[in-house]
């Protein structure tokens, strides 16, 4: 796994930012305009909301000086690409805070601050951040074996297309990844950033931002030879969730990203040589793909709880809320597919 100085220090400056983001957030939320809408912002509630924006600014250009430092040395290496998808899925899970702050407290002590069960949640997500800048910034080993990996991918993806996003993005995402990603979704991320453009939206904003920058990131992680497994691999789930199944078969994953390449190199290794060194690494070679699979699912919560940001602005901007909700579905099901991917390639790569 790629490291230096430079990407240590680029980190660390991204995990700064984002606590500081993180503690605004559960400091100031919830920001309800209240009876009054824009007329009801006092000083204290609009610098609270230019906090936020300011903060939300230093986590993406932390962000964005952590990226380039990777996609300049890591030289399109498959632990490069993990390094960089630990850091948008984490982008993910602050903006998954980010909702979480924005969600009102009922009684009495409504809007004061944070209940005890989003406390647990910004804890989490602060481990998170913590994990993650390690993470980008110095070696890791890997760990486990073929069928957990692709059983946790497809467990991950179904579970992301079988809830309300499934059902809201499914359309979108049928009509193939490559065109969800593209300049429509930013078109659609701008129309929502114009709805929620109110100083009581700024914790929604945020949500936009971060949500957009990891979007857009993500294309440059999918090879092209995957992104066109990921068409075929959306649409066979789809149609699984449209016919009531309650889940997918572990082998889709395997026969549409790799597996029986890795099997064929084996078989033709142990006709040519001694496999005992291979085995030997095969169990700390696989396992972590498959926690970092675990990676994603922090990032995914953020997926499950688009819909309150979406009913903030489909009266205005339909379409657009839709197709900003189905890219980043699409992102999300990108992050599992490329760990599965990517592990099937280090096995091979073991003979």
């Amino acid at each position: 796994m790629y490291t230096s100085t430079t990407l240590a220090s680029a980190a660390a400056q991204w995990q700064a930012a984002a606590d500081r983001l993180l503690t605004e957030a559960e400091r100031v939320g919830p920001l309800d305009p209240g009876p009054f809408g824009e007329l009801g912002a006092d000083a204290e509630r609009t610098a609270d909301a230019e906090r936020i924006d300011a903060s939300v600014e230093d986590v993406l250009a932390g962000a964005e000086s952590t990226w380039r430092t990777l996609e300049a040395a890591a030289d399109g290496s498959l632990e490069g690409s993990f390094q960089a998808a630990s850091l948008l899925s984490t982008t993910l899970a602050l903006a998954d805070s980010l909702l979480l702050a924005d969600t009102t407290d009922e009684g009495a002590f409504a809007g004061l601050s944070v209940d005890e069960g989003r406390a647990v949640s910004f804890t989490e997500t602060r481990a998170i951040v913590a994990a993650t800048a390690s993470v980008v910034a110095t070696p890791d080993s890997l760990a486990k074996n073929l069928d957990d990996m692709q059983a946790a991918g497809a467990t991950e993806s179904f579970a992301v297309l079988s809830g309300s996003v499934g059902k809201l993005a499914g359309g979108a995402l049928v009509s193939g990844l490559d065109g969800v990603l593209k300049g429509a979704a930013a078109a659609a991320y701008a129309a929502l950033k114009d709805r929620l453009s109110g100083w009581w939206a700024a914790l929604k904003r945020g949500v936009v931002q971060l949500t957009e920058w990891v979007v857009e990131k993500v294309k440059s992680l999918l090879p092209e030879a995957l992104a066109e497994k990921l068409d075929e691999l959306v649409e066979t789930i789809q149609k699984k969730i449209d016919e009531g199944v309650a889940d997918i078969a572990t082998d889709l994953y395997g026969r549409l990203l790799g597996r029986g390449g890795v099997e064929a190199a084996w078989q033709e290794a142990a006709g040519s040589g001694d496999l005992t060194e291979a085995e030997g690494r095969l169990p700390t070679t696989v396992a972590a793909h498959t926690a970092r699979i675990g990676w994603v699912t922090t990032g995914r919560k953020v997926v499950e709880k688009y819909d309150a940001l979406v009913s903030a602005a489909v009266g205005v901007a339909p379409a657009a809320a839709q197709l900003g909700f189905a890219a980043l579905v699409a992102a999300v099901l990108g992050f599992v597919a490329l760990q599965v991917w990517s592990g099937f390639h280090a096995i091979e790569a073991l003979v």
